[in-house]
C-alpha cells in the first residue's frame, strides 16, 4: 500500500501538475480506489467533497477543517455561499458508515492562527471527542511504555 502511495508521489512529480500540496492533492483527486487499492481490498482513497457523493465508506477523514478554509471566508461571500458549504459538510460527514475524523490545525501558515471551522462547533457537542498534538504524544509514550515491559 505504502509502495503504491510512493509510485502516486513519483507520478505527481513527474507530471505537469502546481508542484504544491494542493496541486498534488487535485492530482491524487483525479485517481479512482482502484489507482491506490492493493489485492486484499484495503485502500485510501482521496478525494474531494464533491467526488465523494453517492459514496460510502467505513472510515472518513475529512482535512483542513479551519475557518476560512472550510467554510472559506472570502469578503463577497453571501449567506447563500455559506450555505452551500455547510451542505457540502454535510455530504462529507455522511460518507462515514463508522467513524468520521475532522482534522484542523492550530497554524495554517506559520504566523496565522487558524481556528477550527464553525462546522465542526454545529455539530452536537456529545458526538465530539476533541484530540489534540498533546493526547497522540500522550498515547504514543503510553504505547512506548508498554512494549519496553
Amino acid at each position: 500500500m505504502v509502495s503504491k502511495m510512493m509510485n502516486s508521489v513519483v507520478n505527481f512529480d513527474q507530471s505537469d501538475y502546481d508542484k504544491s500540496i494542493t496541486g498534488f492533492l487535485s492530482h491524487s483527486a483525479l485517481l479512482t480506489g482502484s489507482d491506490i487499492s492493493d489485492e486484499s481490498g484495503d485502500k485510501v482513497t482521496m478525494m474531494t467533497v464533491h467526488s465523494a457523493k453517492g459514496t460510502e465508506f467505513p472510515v472518513v477523514i475529512m482535512i483542513g477543517m479551519e475557518q476560512g478554509n472550510f467554510p472559506i471566508i472570502s469578503q463577497d461571500q453571501t449567506e447563500a455561499d455559506l450555505e452551500e458549504e455547510r451542505r457540502l459538510c454535510y455530504v462529507g460527514m455522511t460518507r462515514a458508515k463508522r467513524r468520521l475524523y475532522m482534522t484542523s490545525v492550530r497554524f495554517r501558515r506559520s504566523d496565522v492562527e487558524a481556528p477550527p471551522s464553525q462546522f465542526i462547533w454545529e455539530i452536537q457537542p456529545d458526538l465530539i471527542k476533541t484530540i489534540t498534538s498533546k493526547d497522540l504524544e500522550k498515547q504514543k509514550t503510553q504505547k512506548a511504555r508498554v512494549k519496553t515491559n
